[in-house]
Parts: structure tokens; C-alpha cells; sequence
């Protein structure tokens, strides 16, 4: 969501103070378009409440539409026209479709199996391509955000996708499927975010709506903190920016865009290139044998690893995902990489290891940052809220003070896991699965505050106590 709205922002970068495009991706004078409001309307609108019908999202979304700042939001012609006559079903064009498409983009990160309110536009009966540039739109974000390829989210794309992208004149055609061909073509023929958008600004069409799109595409992937600067653009010391969105949009939305940074969290499966300490250098890689293959990768570790966490001082190695690769990097330095293998007792071997060429050794950033997740997750994500722990040591004493409470309760359930070998993953999976079936939004927003990895511990408590005791809801949970 918030790439989306880098995107509309780059591309007003790209047409209106081009110097700052290559340096900086966008300009501090930056505005927003129609689709990047739409953006941000749709994702207040669904953290608001995930599960409103359509009736109640319009009416929603409309007052952000009436209500801008000159100097924050430049519409286009069509769209001031459109409200000025507040009539939703008025100029059925590039602009109304262009904001009803980039609304799936919020859909495809809050909205996790149940996918049906992922076609809520304004009142507009929507023609048979529209409905499936939505539905491309939606599967692409969605499938990258958790963890496909490239190459696998094509296949499952379909019949129609790939006959629209070898049959139409796609790269001129002034049509929703266009669109979403070259957003996909700008971002398949990518190796991070910036590069993305580099490509889709040399793209025909509307730059605010290419942008839009292609940024969202290649968040799902790359994510979006850092923007690595071309050599011919960079300073010789100076090759990594942080994407910053300009401060009079920040302070306007910032509620909004808090929101947004905390659903990308709480739906985060791994480590993504552009919010790693990694670099965009051409690399040659070299096979090295190494004791890696015979270590066993449990689906908890796996879970860790593709999951990866902000490195520190005490772990200064750390893993990304890119395109079905684990690279393991420091410091803005590439090491190496390798993929995993599956076995049909369901647990993985770590294969193809590859060492870059730069100075320091993969095998040592493997090993640091494997233990890192495998004995100090703990300390990183503090899964647990009663029990305490230092790195890999758990104070194995339940407080004092928790004698007689609830909280004791907690402390039991929680060291019960704990001894069970802290599997946290299947518990948020299995939490999850909850979640949707009880469509209760107070619940789903209480498990946000806490985060997966917590959720997924007071999930287990609660299946741990519920055969003693079993509860007709979890409601409980509020007092954890």
C-alpha cells in the first residue's frame, strides 16, 4: 500500500521535477493523484472495519474525495469534474476505472483468504475486463506478499492473463488489462522497487495510475524502505536512500499511513530486499560445498528464517527473500545465498549455497544468522508477554506477583509452549483460520495490537485451557 502511493508519487516526481527522480525517487514537492488517495481512503476505510458491506464503504470513502489540500492532492481534469457533479456513475473512463482498480490494492493486504469485498468501487455496475483487471490485480499482490515467485504467480495467473499479454497490444492500449500488463511487465523485468518504477515511467500511459499500480506490485515483492540509487546517480559513499514520503502528506495522513505500516506487519510473511541492509550491485555468484544440506530445517525455523528480523548490534546477520532465493546479508553487504528443499516428512534442507564476491564469508553470515532465529527469536520478537527472557534464556520462575491472577495463568500457558519447543507458527495459522470464521472486528484488531507472534501464543493458551474449560468465543483473550 504504502509502495502504491510511492509510486503516484514518483511518477508526479517523473513528470513534474525530473531531476529528483533518479537521485531521489520523489520530489519533497511531490503531490498525490486520485490513485494514491484512493489508496489511502480504501485502507482506512477497511482497518475501520474489515468486514463493512459495500453501503457503508461508500459512504465512507466519499468525504475524503470532497475534502483535499491544494497543496497535497492534485486531481486530474476528469476527476474534479466527476465531483463536482457527485455522480458516481459519471465518465466511465481511464480515471473512475483507474480508482476503482487500485482500491483491491488495500483489499489484497488486509483481506487474507476471504477475498469477496475486493471489488467495492462506487456505484458503477462494472464491465467484464474492469472485473478481471480487479481480479489479476488482487491474485498478483496478494500471491507476491506471501512469498511466490515471479515466475509461480504467472502460472497461477491463468489462461486469460497470459492470452491477453501474447494476444493485445497491451504496451498501448488505453484499457484496464493494458494497464495491469505493464505494471507486471515493469515489475517482472525488475530487480528491486526503484527499478520497477524506472520501468514503468518510460511506459505509455497515465504515469500517476502506472505508478500506482506498479509500485504496489513491487512492494508486495521488494518492499519499499530504501531506495538504492544508480552508481551514475549516487554519491561514491552514498548509494541508499530512505524513501521518504514528503512531510505536508505525512502530517495530512499520517494516522492513515500508521495504519497502513502496522496491516503490512501484521501480514508480513518474509524479509523482503528492499527493507534489508542489502545492496542492487551485479553479482557473480560461486557454488561452495558446505555442512548446510545435513542440517534439518523444522517448519517453525523455516518459518523464522523467511520471516527474518531487524539486525542489531548482538545479530548483525540477517536473511531476505528474493524471488525464491535466501540471501543472507550485513551492513549493506551481500554475502550469499541458497534455496530450500521440501521432504515429505514436511521438514527442509538448505541447498544451492552461493557465495557472492564481496569480502566476508556466506558461510559465516549463514551460521550467525541462523542461530540468531533459531536460539535468540525469543529476544527478537518477544512472542511472549509474561514470560521473560534475555536473547536465548528464559527466566524459568514465574514473578511473584502473578500468584493468585490471571496473569499466572498466562505465565503457565506460555512456558508450557515454551517447553514444547516454542512452534509459535502453527498456532498463528490455526489462529488465523479463527479469525476469519468469527468475523469479529473488535477481536481482529485487538489481535493487530498484539502481532502474529503473540496471537499465535494466546491462540494456543487458549486451545490449552479450552479442554478443560472451553469458550463459546475469545473473548477471554482481551485480558491477556
Amino acid at each position: 500500500m504504502i509502495g502504491a502511493i510511492i509510486g503516484d508519487l514518483a511518477a508526479w516526481t517523473w513528470e513534474n521535477d525530473h531531476e529528483k527522480f533518479y537521485p531521489f525517487l520523489i520530489s519533497e514537492k511531490a503531490l498525490l493523484s486520485e490513485f494514491g488517495l484512493s489508496v489511502l481512503a480504501t485502507a482506512d476505510a477497511l482497518d475501520f472495519n474489515l468486514f463493512m458491506n459495500e453501503a457503508e464503504y461508500q459512504e465512507y470513502i466519499r468525504p475524503w474525495f470532497r475534502v483535499v489540500h491544494d497543496d497535497i492532492v492534485c486531481y486530474s481534469e476528469g476527476v474534479k469534474e466527476w465531483i463536482e457533479k457527485q455522480d458516481y456513475n459519471y465518465n466511465y473512463n481511464t480515471m473512475a476505472i483507474g480508482i476503482a482498480m487500485v482500491r483491491v490494492i488495500p483489499c489484497a493486504w488486509y483481506q487474507e483468504k476471504n477475498q469477496d469485498n475486493c471489488g467495492l468501487i462506487f456505484e458503477q455496475n462494472i464491465e467484464k475486463e474492469a472485473w478481471y483487471s480487479l481480479q489479476f490485480l488482487r491474485k498478483i499482490i496478494y500471491l507476491l506478499r506471501n512469498g511466490k515467485t515471479k515466475d509461480e504467480v504467472y502460472a497461477e495467473l491463468g489462461g486469460v492473463f497470459k492470452g491477453c499479454r501474447h494476444d493485445w497490444d497491451w504496451r498501448n492500449q488505453e484499457s484496464p488489462i493494458p494497464y495491469i500488463l505493464r505494471a507486471w511487465d515493469a515489475f517482472y523485468n525488475a530487480f528491486d522497487f526503484g527499478s520497477a518504477l524506472h520501468n514503468a515511467m518510460r511506459m505509455e500511459g497515465n504515469k500517476r495510475l502506472l505508478g500506482t499500480l506498479t509500485g504496489a506490485i513491487a512492494e508486495a515483492m521488494y518492499g519499499c524502505r530504501n531506495y538504492f540509487i544508480k552508481k551514475k546517480y549516487a554519491d561514491e559513499n552514498h548509494c541508499v536512500n530512505d524513501i521518504c514520503i514528503p512531510l505536508k502528506i505525512n502530517e495530512r495522513y499520517h494516522r492513515t499511513i500508521s495504519k497502513i505500516k502496522r496491516q503490512k506487519e501484521w501480514a508480513r510473511v518474509f524479509g523482503a530486499k528492499n527493507d534489508a541492509r542489502t545492496n542492487i550491485e551485479y553479482h557473480h555468484f560461486t557454488h561452495i560445498t558446505t555442512s548446510f544440506k545435513e542440517k534439518v530445517i523444522s517448519p517453525e525455523l523455516h518459518r523464522r528464517i523467511i520471516k527474518s528480523f531487524e539486525p542489531g548490534w548482538e545479530d548483525r546477520y540477517s536473511f531476505y527473500l528474493d524471488n525464491g532465493w535466501i540471501y543472507v546479508c550485513r551492513s549493506f553487504v551481500l554475502l550469499g545465498r541458497f534455496r530450500f528443499r521440501k521432504l515429505e516428512d514436511g521438514t527442509y534442507r538448505i541447498f544451492d549455497v552461493q557465495e557472492s564476491d564481496e569480502n566476508g564469508s556466506s558461510v559465516t553470515g549463514i551460521d550467525e544468522a541462523l542461530y540468531s532465529v533459531e536460539h535468540n527469536w525469543l529476544y527478537l520478537e518477544s512472542p511472549y508477554k509474561y514470560l521473560s527472557q534475555y536473547y536465548s534464556e528464559v527466566n524459568m520462575e514465574m514473578p511473584k506477583e502473578y500468584e493468585g491472577t490471571h496473569k499466572a495463568d498466562f505465565w503457565h500457558g506460555e512456558m508450557m509452549l515454551h517447553e514444547d519447543g516454542d512452534n509459535i507458527g502453527q498456532w498463528i495459522e490455526a489462529g488465523m483460520d479463527t479469525l476469519e470464521r468469527q468475523n469479529d472486528i473488535r477481536l481482529y484488531k485487538f489481535a493487530k495490537e498484539l502481532g502474529k507472534e503473540r496471537f499465535g501464543v494466546a491462540y494456543y493458551i487458549n486451545e490449552l485451557y479450552a479442554k478443560w474449560c472451553p469458550y463459546d468465543n475469545l473473548d477471554w483473550i482481551f485480558e491477556y
